[in-house]
């Protein structure tokens, strides 16, 4: 079962990917982020969307 926050994230990432508002470079970026992290960090937040290509370093 997923979770609530799961289920966000991919409405989220979804609807970012349909109206090509970032490049699928952050796009993946934020998955990765908002998936695979248990607390998201403004940090982190700031370096995808600060950064040319989505990398986080």
């Amino acid at each position: 079962m997923t979770t609530l926050q799961q289920t966000i994230a991919k409405a989220f990432l979804a609807d970012l990917a349909s109206n090509r508002s970032l490049d699928d470079a952050k796009i993946e970026a934020l998955r990765k982020l908002l998936t695979e992290n248990s607390k998201t960090k403004a940090d982190d937040l700031v370096k995808i969307f600060s950064s040319d290509h989505g990398v986080v370093t």
